[in-house]
């Protein structure tokens, strides 16, 4: 289990945040969750989107739970 990582990437062209998982401490990694960036001012379509959906965080804690220890 000591080489079970994760980490959170960020993919400039999707404009998205992505949970990445590593069984072999770090050599390969593999996308598991994507949450794209979003805005919460409806109001001001221009404005940078500043958020991200909450299911990313919760796959990270569970990997936390699953042994996964996080890198960066």
């Amino acid at each position: 289990m000591k080489d079970n990582l994760c980490r959170i990437g960020y993919n400039k062209s999707e404009d998205a945040y992505e949970l990445l998982l590593s069984t072999d401490g770090g050599k390969t990694w593999s996308m598991t969750t994507r949450a794209k960036c979003r805005r919460c001012d409806k109001d001001n379509p221009d404005d940078e989107p500043m958020f991200i959906h909450i299911s990313l965080i919760e796959e990270l804690k569970k990997a936390i739970s699953l042994g996964y220890r996080v890198t960066y």
